[in-house]
């Protein structure tokens, strides 16, 4: 009889041992998956800080790059305006000050996704959980590329062509005399420092009636329009609505 009993005090102990043995592992795997869940939750939150920040970035980039461009275009048509139409009244000063205005050029590599390529290539942007929006920053990737890609065209033709001919046909110091401030945004003033001092003025009216001139003016028209009507197309609009579902995100 006492050896039942001690057999069954046994078997009652064993069964404790194992029943806490049992919830030790299963407490271990929980507070296992409860700790990569905040790990990733985590990432997930750097990882969209990281992305509002680019996006904000990339809002205001369009910001001040859209009337820079509008203004560097108006430039454009207003000398080619006046050059198809024979239009003798554009004085010399004028006609510096757009050419002024032509010399300044864009810059596409603020455009490059770096970031978001990245969390692509590397599979990061999975710990993104909103599916939708997921998606969303994947098409984002290819929409930067093309704004680079329109950018880049523009400046490809500005240093091989366009530039190559003023540089042959114009003075370029008496251009750069001209130049004021950037185009579009007379707080942002330029200055070599004193103005170049010219033993003899150059008359840029002759320009206007060239037919190479009016043909690179025409190129610089289209390539200007493009980035506007092309890759600029919504595009503050859609980074507002993409920047307030990441915004939303986060407080979530």
């Amino acid at each position: 009889m006492v050896e039942k009993t001690i057999n069954r005090e046994s078997l009652r102990w064993l069964l404790l041992e194992g029943t806490a043995i049992v919830l030790s592992i299963l407490l271990a795997f929980w507070i296992d998956a409860w700790w990569s869940d905040r790990q990733s939750q985590e990432a997930e939150r750097l990882i969209l800080i990281s992305l509002l920040e680019d996006f904000q970035a990339k809002k205001e980039l369009v910001g001040w790059q859209r009337p820079y461009i509008v203004a560097i275009l108006d430039s454009t048509n207003e000398l080619l305006y006046a050059s198809a139409e024979g239009d003798r009244e554009l004085g010399g000063e004028s006609i510096d000050r757009l050419l002024g205005d032509l010399w300044w050029n864009n810059n596409a590599a603020p455009w490059s996704a770096t970031l978001l390529s990245s969390l692509i290539a590397g599979g990061d942007l999975a710990l993104v959980s909103n599916v939708d929006l997921r998606s969303g920053l994947v098409g984002w990737s290819d929409r930067f590329a093309r704004v680079e890609e329109a950018i880049s065209r523009e400046i490809d033709f500005y240093d091989t062509r366009f530039m190559s001919f003023l540089e042959d046909n114009a003075s370029m110091p008496q251009i750069l005399n001209a130049v004021e401030h950037a185009p579009g945004d007379p707080e942002f003033t330029y200055s070599f420092g004193e103005k170049f001092l010219l033993g003899v003025s150059v008359d840029h009216t002759k320009l206007l009636s060239s037919q190479q001139f009016q043909g690179l003016l025409t190129r610089r028209s289209v390539l200007l329009n493009d980035i506007l009507t092309q890759a600029f197309l919504q595009l503050e609009d859609d980074l507002d609505a993409t920047i307030a579902v990441i915004e939303q995100e986060l407080v979530r």
